[in-house]
Formats: structure tokens, sequence, C-alpha cells
């Protein structure tokens, strides 16, 4: 949870002090958002880096899926473009990507302060 406050909170509040966001923009940062608090927080309980990104890339993914689908498309509270769910779910991947790399890194720096070397 340490993680998700220091990396992903300044991120989002330094982009978003820009002024007027568009709306690629927030469906992007949804699906960063919702994509990489799913992997850090699934990779603290499962302790397996690849899998947790997979998790949030699809938990991002599907978020935005269900965004379009069944609220903009079914429930008619919004406008329904499906460029939208695919920036929402290509936010979820960079989201995979920077996480994994922000897991592995902490977990070499935590094998640094254990003691042990790496190969």
């Amino acid at each position: 949870m340490i993680l998700l406050i220091k990396y992903i909170l300044p991120i989002l509040i330094a982009l978003n002090s820009y002024g007027q966001i568009d709306d690629q923009t927030k469906h992007f940062y949804a699906g960063f958002t919702i994509g990489a608090s799913t992997a850090l927080v699934t990779n603290h309980y499962i302790k397996r880096p690849v899998i947790s990104s997979l998790i949030g890339f699809s938990v991002g993914t599907l978020a935005g899926i269900a965004k379009e689908c069944i609220y903009d498309k079914r429930l008619n509270k919004g406008t329904y473009e499906l460029q939208d769910m695919f920036t929402t779910s290509w936010g979820g991947g960079c989201a995979s990507i920077v996480s994994i790399s922000i897991i592995i890194n902490k977990n070499g720096k935590d094998r640094n302060r254990k003691g042990s070397s790496i190969d």
C-alpha cells in the first residue's frame, strides 16, 4: 500500500494539476490507476510479480469494458465509445508494465538489504 501512495498518487496529482483533461486522458488515467492499484495490492498478498501485473491489466481492462458496455450503453448514462474502452485497456496495460518494474525493483532492494547477492 505504501508503494501505491509513493509512486501512483504523486503522478496522478502532478498530471491533474495541468487544468482541464480531455476524455481519452481520463480513461487512460482510470485504467492506469485501477491496473496499478490492483497489481500492487495483489502482489502484496501472492508475491508473484508477473501474475500480479497480469491481474492488474485484466482488472483495468474489465473496468473499461464494464464502464462502456454497462454504464454507457445499457443504462444510457453516457456516450458509448469503443475508443474509450481501448484507451482504458491501454492504461491498464501500461500500469502492468510500470507496476512489475516497481515490484521487481522493490524486491531487489529487499534482497540487498537482507545481505544476499544478486547473481
